[in-house]
């Protein structure tokens, strides 16, 4: 992009998908990573950054009080699945969702401790988790060993690891929801609780 930028004459434009240094505070994280490092030289070099949020541009100027930070939101599709699971759907049925990576950020383990305490209190209630680390599936294997050895035996069952799935079954999944839940400690934008608010969902995020 640099390159192109001398090369060219034209302006670089830098899309902040993650806020690399409000992450690693979250994370304690002390040391100067390689996402770092190369988010710094982004920033450094552009002309103008986008962010997905007011919260994330605001995040993003508190680091870098001299970058022109513009707020360019994301977006989703509209569909028929979608508007239908809205018209169909029967209020306190379902099962508690969570759609999305592993990982402490996400909010995993979080969604882990409000099932135990949901299913122990509502033995009617059932919970599915989407996503997963399809890219790491020892980390993967890692988080669900954790629910089974941090759960009691009985309640362990009730929640179903579907795995990542595509679009049509995620969609599917979201217009079954009695609740979606976003546990997040941090989010950019927050295109899952989009999309369960499009499926008509009720929406609980952290």
């Amino acid at each position: 992009a640099a390159q192109l930028r001398a090369a060219l004459g034209v302006p670089a434009v830098f899309t902040v998908h993650v806020h690399q240094a409000a992450l690693n505070r979250l994370r304690g994280v002390t040391e100067r990573t390689m996402s770092l490092d190369g988010q710094l030289r982004a920033l450094a070099e552009a002309d103008l950054v986008l962010a997905p949020s007011a919260s994330c541009a605001a995040s993003v100027r508190v680091d870098h009080p001299s970058l022109e930070v513009a707020v360019a939101r994301l977006g989703i599709f509209d569909t028929a699945a979608a508007r239908a699971a809205v018209a169909d759907r029967v209020p306190g049925s379902g099962t508690l969702l969570y759609v999305g990576r592993f990982a402490d950020v996400k909010g995993t383990g979080a969604f882990f401790e409000l099932c135990r305490r949901a299913l122990a209190r509502h033995p009617d209630l059932e919970a599915t988790m989407v996503g997963g680390l399809p890219d790491n599936a020892r980390a993967d294997r890692r988080w669900r060993r954790r629910w089974v050895e941090d759960t009691p035996p009985d309640l362990a069952d009730r929640l179903r690891f579907a795995g990542w799935r595509g679009a049509a079954e995620v969609s599917q999944q979201l217009a079954a929801a009695r609740v979606l839940v976003v546990p997040s400690w941090t989010e950019t934008f927050g295109l899952t609780a989009l999309e369960g608010m499009l499926h008509g969902a009720p929406v609980v995020a952290s």
